[in-house]
């Protein structure tokens, strides 16, 4: 496909991608220190009563668990790249997808509880939601796929 065509966004994506797959990975290796740092200034600034290690390990599970959905767009970006867009795999990747948000969904679920906010709320739903569209856009891949080879051994 041409520079104006799919295969140029395509490339545009997933280079995207793998730059914030490289952030979320320096990010991750840094978190102590991250977290130390915005902890103790928004305790000074605002009185923000949430403990350094509840957020530590929320940064960490969220951002382990972000780094997996980041992989499997990579892994699904490939595919378009290579022109193969209902690859079985795909529908696979887009479970794991779903699986990732509502694992996610459920660390704000957990903050929620401990340490409410109208973001962690926010947080919540919009990840509960976007794995049950993975789920959905799995199973159209899925769909797709077997179609798509049924259609490729038609002569």
């Amino acid at each position: 496909m041409d520079w104006i065509g799919k295969k140029s966004l395509t490339l545009i994506l997933r280079i995207f991608t793998d730059c914030c797959i490289l952030i979320n990975i320096g990010v991750l290796i840094g978190l102590p220190w991250l977290t130390r740092i915005m902890v103790d200034q928004l305790t000074v600034q605002f009185g923000w009563s949430e403990p350094f290690e509840f957020n530590l390990a929320f940064f960490y599970v969220c951002g382990v668990l972000a780094l997996g959905i980041l992989l499997q767009g990579h892994l699904i970006l490939r595919t378009l790249e290579k022109n193969k867009p209902f690859d079985e795999r795909n529908a696979t990747r887009f479970f794991r997808i779903g699986l990732f948000c509502l694992f996610i969904a459920a660390a704000f679920t957990v903050k929620i509880f401990m340490y409410n906010t109208l973001l962690t709320i926010a947080g919540a739903c919009i990840f509960a939601l976007v794995g049950l569209i993975s789920f959905i856009l799995s199973d159209v891949f899925s769909k797709a796929s077997r179609i798509w080879e049924e259609q490729q051994l038609t002569i």
